[in-house]
């Protein structure tokens, strides 16, 4: 018989604010933001702190964040090269659209918000059409990494990547027009200027460039002889007689800011070069110092142009003021000043040496004088040797205007913040009310206080108030930090409480108390750098292990420390609580295995009276003073206290220590890889469980104990059998250290968790896996299960909590094997295609004769995925196909009811509807070519009935391209074709006049409204005027009276 499972599934997950990934928006509202946290895009209120939506549908991580101009469209990049389209107006998911091989890195909207892009680690641009919701092409010229992406213009798209180049492209030819090359390291962000057409791009380096998007002609006069270059641009010659060592030198020269020749006798080609030198240059204007270190992550400019703030890989931000042309013609002012100074003091000096020229000549005529005489020669030649130098300094130095001045003096550097963790992300708040900052002299206002939203690697969210006048140095505040919805460090271990509503995280920060009902966190405990914890018999108190070897007792309710003791002189790894709840076990790495049991203590009385003093002031009970005093000494409050009764030595650091269900036995793993069992009773060695080659992190026994099941760091799980202490199955269970193995109560299924971000859950009897929950980002660091089994608890490196829940619905394992045969499948899809694209550049490469030059490589491409779903898809035709040609033979019988009572043609057009229009051109290359042509017909009768008229043309371009030579050579196609020329032209001509006659109606009407509103303005000018007058007498009236 096949054994039937229940199966576990995610339930929710909690405890995460931001991540390393993190990117947010925070241009929704003064108190709303946009925050994604692992796959979750949150809508969080800042100013209280909680989550008001939460919007998820797929399992990989986001990594891209971007958001409409309209502000009603969010869409977010994955690690899987997934993108998903979400609605900001009623939070849910729109589309998903996928095209990407790997993760998506950045991703930017157009102006209109008709379009976006994105790119991706797989060195590849896509741009997409949000209204038909599927990808238009691909873009490909890059080596490495993409890391932004930027629309200048509505035509002209520019992207950065990690091969220190930095591309303009032209989407209507879709090729790259130009490239910028300066950079000696990545380029890891870039911004655009919109007002002055600049690109600002960042890396590891200290100086930040700018460069100028705007076509300037240049001077041209000298061309023929010498073209000027710049510090950093490509130009792809036509000149095709130079040979491949005068080209390198070329683009060194070019590199440099050198000069180059151009030497070509045939004028049209000197044509072709010029306008290509005209049309295609971008130049390089400057470049601004940055006080910061580290890598730049990323760039951005405020939306009212005011400032430019840099985000490096450390912890610190800094921020560079934009200046006005105003304040910019004014610096240039006292510059020239200053230079007017330098020269004036030099004139002086030239009026004091023609005085000593005077004095030399009286020096000459007295003879006596001689020896004095030729000392002060020598001064005077020393004179005119410094006058010369400052004079060639200052004609060296003379200020002349030219880009790089004007780009030095619009950048400047404010302020240079220090942060405690590092930022993962940053965004501009709305400016709000005018706030006094202790570090300004004078209160600013709102217009120059620029708040910001900081996203912290350490799941923390920060707001901070920047000044921007120059007086303050860019002084600033931290004005809220929001750490209630998560640990900022990687928590080491959780538990569950006994009625399960409540479960304790302990971090090295704090240790958290949450509610499981609504997933917030109750009560936050302070401990040192804890390690472990144990819920007490009760749920009402919290035993806590730190690293110094203390323990810490804590009352939940009113989260005050009770008892605090240190029985270990090293780290306490491991709080077990005894079968019978009279007590616990500790585990340390000092050697020592210590039992404690549970006392009730008696309070001292100072220390009773100083409580109730405390609450009595609290309370304002003054008068009641006396009345208690008496009463309390004759009671004795007594509370909650540990007291050691014995201790187990061993010979090395203990890991791990548990008893067994029935209280006969102790299990202690320790450093030497070995697991120790010992008599409860009498503490005498019973059995040394050894076979690991790593130590062993965790391990559990059996409701019934009679196994005990061991998770090692050496990746696998071995089942022993308490009796005698043989290992019954040695499994290969993970790829990563296993760090936590529960038994599920009163039968022998079992959890695992591993650092490979997997949980796995185990028949033991039958040594299968039955499932693999897959939901984590980073290693998973604790596991725990409640006492019915009904769900189980993990926690991870990435901050996320995750509860996983039974539910109805049955398992079976060969089903599981079927998916994970199909995860398989898809990926081999993925790797089979990448490969096809290699082929392709390979062949693109060798007919241009080995050259690597962009203009022999064809930079666009397909768009699509090919996945599961899209070879689903061209199955579904197929068999779509041959319905509906066997229901054309055969009119005369019965109608198939797999048609839907449809014609065949409608039959045809519904099943390519239902593929979703991203997945359309891979699922018809799926489709032969007799096939195709057969699909020919069937466009055709739609295009005859006026049925989806895009939909089907853009069925047949698709077919077209793809059997482009088949076509040519079949004379039934060739027949066809011609038909369908006649029947898509007459239908497409009708398309554009009504298109037209549309555009024409809606713009007649958008000036009669424009008129409504001026003429209702103008009346409700006049209506205020006659108010006005009407009013004035009365006042008059009323002064004369007076």
């Amino acid at each position: 018989m096949v054994k039937i499972y229940l199966k576990y599934q995610l339930s929710d997950y909690f405890g995460v604010v931001t991540t390393g990934l993190s990117t947010i928006y925070a241009g929704l509202g003064r108190n709303r933001c946009l925050v994604s946290g692992l796959e979750t895009l949150y809508v969080i209120n800042l100013k209280q702190s909680t989550i008001l939506k939460e919007m998820r549908s797929s399992t990989s991580g986001i990594t891209a964040l971007c958001v409409s101009p309209d502000q009603k469209i969010a869409i977010t990049g994955h690690t899987n090269g997934d993108l998903q389209v979400w609605s900001l107006v009623d939070y849910s998911l729109v589309c998903s659209l996928s095209g990407h091989h790997s993760s998506v890195r950045t991703i930017n909207f157009r102006n209109d918000g008709s379009m976006f892009a994105s790119g991706s680690d797989d060195t590849t641009i896509i741009v997409w059409d949000l209204l038909a919701q599927r990808g238009l092409f691909k873009l490909r010229s890059h080596r490495n990494v993409i890391t932004k992406i930027l629309f200048t213009s509505k035509n002209h798209l520019v992207s950065s990547s990690k091969d220190k180049t930095v591309k303009v492209w032209d989407l209507n030819t879709q090729n790259c027009i130009s490239t910028l090359v300066g950079h000696k390291d990545e380029v890891s962000s870039c911004t655009f200027d919109q007002k002055d057409q600049l690109i600002i791009t960042g890396s590891k380096d200290q100086l930040v460039r700018v460069w100028s998007l705007a076509k300037k002609q240049k001077d041209l006069s000298n061309f023929g002889k010498k073209s000027q270059g710049f510090e950093a641009f490509s130009i792809q010659s036509k000149n095709n007689n130079k040979g491949e060592e005068a080209k390198k030198t070329e683009n060194s020269q070019l590199q440099q800011g050198q000069t180059i020749e151009i030497e070509n006798d045939n004028e049209n080609e000197k044509d072709g070069i010029l306008n290509e030198l005209l049309e295609n240059q971008y130049a390089f204007l400057g470049g601004i110092e940055r006080k910061s270190k580290g890598k730049i992550i990323s760039m951005r400019i405020d939306p009212n142009r005011k400032v430019l703030i840099l985000m490096t890989s450390g912890k610190q931000l800094e921020v560079f003021k934009i200046r006005t042309e105003e304040e910019i013609k004014l610096k240039w002012k006292k510059l020239k000043r200053k230079q007017r100074k330098k020269i004036q003091k030099l004139k002086e000096k030239q009026k004091e040496k023609e005085k000593f020229m005077n004095g030399k000549k009286n020096y000459n005529k007295n003879q006596k004088k001689k020896k004095n005489n030729t000392f002060k020669i020598e001064e005077e030649k020393e004179i005119e040797i410094e006058i010369e130098k400052e004079e060639e300094k200052v004609n060296e130095n003379e200020l002349q205007w030219n880009e790089q001045i004007k780009t030095q003096l619009t950048f400047v550097s404010l302020s240079l913040i220090n942060l405690n963790s590092k930022v993962s992300g940053f965004s501009f708040l709305p400016v709000g009310k005018e706030k006094k900052f202790q570090n300004m002299k004078k209160k600013q206002k709102f217009e120059d206080n620029l708040p910001l939203l900081l996203s912290y690697r350490s799941n923390q969210l920060q707001i901070i108030n920047i000044s921007l006048s120059e007086k303050d140095e860019g002084a600033w505040e931290n004005e809220r930090l929001i750490t209630e919805r998560g640990h900022s460090t990687d928590i080491r271990s959780l538990a569950i409480s006994e009625d399960q509503t409540m479960l304790a995280t302990v971090a090295s920060d704090s240790v958290r108390v949450w509610n499981l009902k609504t997933r917030n966190c109750i009560r936050t405990l302070y401990a040192g750098y804890a390690l472990c914890c144990l819920w007490v018999p009760g749920d009402r108190h919290l035993i806590i292990g730190n690293k110094k070897g203390e323990l810490y007792l804590f009352d939940v309710a009113t989260a005050e420390l009770i008892e605090k003791t240190q029985p270990h002189t090293d780290s306490i790894w491991s709080i077990g609580l005894t079968p019978d709840k009279s007590g616990i076990i500790t585990g340390s790495a000092d050697h020592d295995v210590k039992f404690f049991d549970f006392e009730l203590i008696e309070i001292d009385e100072e220390d009773q009276q100083k409580e109730e003093e405390e609450k009595e002031k609290e309370m304002g009970n003054q008068s009641k003073k006396k009345k208690n005093k008496k009463k309390n000494k004759k009671k004795k409050k007594k509370r909650l206290g540990i007291v050691h009764s014995k201790t187990l030595k061993m010979g090395d650091s203990v890991l791990y220590a548990k008893f067994s269900p029935d209280g006969k036995f102790i299990g202690v793993s320790l450093l030497d890889c070995t697991i120790k069992i010992f008599y409860v009773d009498s503490l005498k060695f019973y059995l040394s469980l050894y076979g690991h080659k790593l130590p062993v992190l965790s391990f559990d026994f059996s409701s019934d104990s009679t196994l005990i099941a061991t998770g090692s760091a050496d990746k696998n799980i071995k089942i022993w059998g308490l009796d005698f202490g043989d290992c019954h199955r040695s499994i290969f269970a993970h790829d990563g250290n296993i760090t936590g193995v529960k038994f599920v109560p009163n039968t022998h299924y079992l959890f695992s968790a591993s650092k490979d971000n997997t949980i796995k859950y185990w028949d033991m009897d039958n040594y299968d896996c039955i499932q693999t929950l897959r939901s984590h980002h980073l290693d998973i660091t604790a596991l725990d299960i409640n006492q019915n089994g009904s769900f189980v608890i993990s926690a991870s490196k990435d901050s996320s909590i995750r509860i996983w829940e039974k539910t109805d619905e049955q398992l079976f394992i060969e089903e599981e094997k079927e998916n994970q045969m199909d995860e398989l499948f898809e990926k081999s899809l993925i790797e089979n295609h990448e490969k096809e694209i290699e082929m392709q550049l390979q062949m693109e490469l060798q007919q241009g004769e080995g050259s690597t030059n962009e203009q022999n490589l064809n930079q666009s491409l397909n768009a699509g995925k090919r996945t599961l779903q899209t070879v689903k898809g061209g199955e579904k035709l197929l068999s779509a196909l041959e319905m509906s040609e066997n229901e054309l033979d055969n009119l005369k019988k019965a109608e198939n009811p797999l048609m839907l009572g449809l014609s065949p043609a409608d039959y045809m057009l519904k099943m390519i509807k239902s593929i979703h229009p991203n997945d359309l051109q891979e699922a018809l290359l799926v489709v032969p070519f007799t096939s195709a042509i057969k699909l020919l017909s069937f466009i055709n009768i739609w295009i005859k009935q006026q049925k989806e008229i895009e939909l089907a043309l853009r069925c047949l371009f698709l077919i077209l391209n793809t059997y482009q030579n088949q076509f040519i050579s079949n004379k039934v196609a060739i027949s066809l074709l011609t038909e369908l020329q006649k029947s898509s032209q007459f239908e497409l001509l009708n398309l554009k006049n009504n298109i037209g006659f549309n555009i024409v109606a809606l713009e007649s009407l958008q000036e009669h409204i424009k008129n409504q509103d001026e003429s209702l303005l103008f009346d409700y000018a006049s209506l205020l005027e006659k108010k006005k007058k009407s009013k004035e007498p009365k006042k008059k009236m009323r002064r004369k009276n007076f």
